[in-house]
């Protein structure tokens, strides 16, 4: 195994873990956020475990599936990530995950 495909299943790893966080986390305590940030907070994590699974897929596919599928799921791996990225800056930027607003909420 090299260097570079174990980082990317470390890399997938984490986000298995994280994205477990961000679709279970909202969901434990009732806060008074907004049921849309619950929301994007739910498909933020979904897109991560998405973003982890084509990283596994792209490791281990190489023995079972074609080039033509491999090279889709290469080009999944950025949309998951991108979309993830993009809600959660939406989110940082409407002040929903600030650490102003989290501090006075506890």
């Amino acid at each position: 195994m090299s260097a570079w495909t174990l980082s990317e299943l470390i890399c997938a790893v984490l986000g298995y873990i994280c994205g477990l966080i961000l679709l279970i986390g909202p969901n434990i305590r009732k806060r008074s956020n907004p049921q849309w940030v619950l929301r994007a907070l739910s498909l933020s994590g979904l897109f991560v475990i998405a973003w982890a699974t084509t990283i596994i897929i792209k490791i281990y596919g190489d023995s079972f599936l074609t080039s033509k599928t491999l090279n889709l799921v290469k080009q999944y791996k950025p949309l998951f990530g991108g979309v993830t990225i993009g809600i959660l800056i939406t989110l940082f930027m409407s002040g929903e995950l600030s650490f102003k607003k989290w501090k006075r909420k506890r």
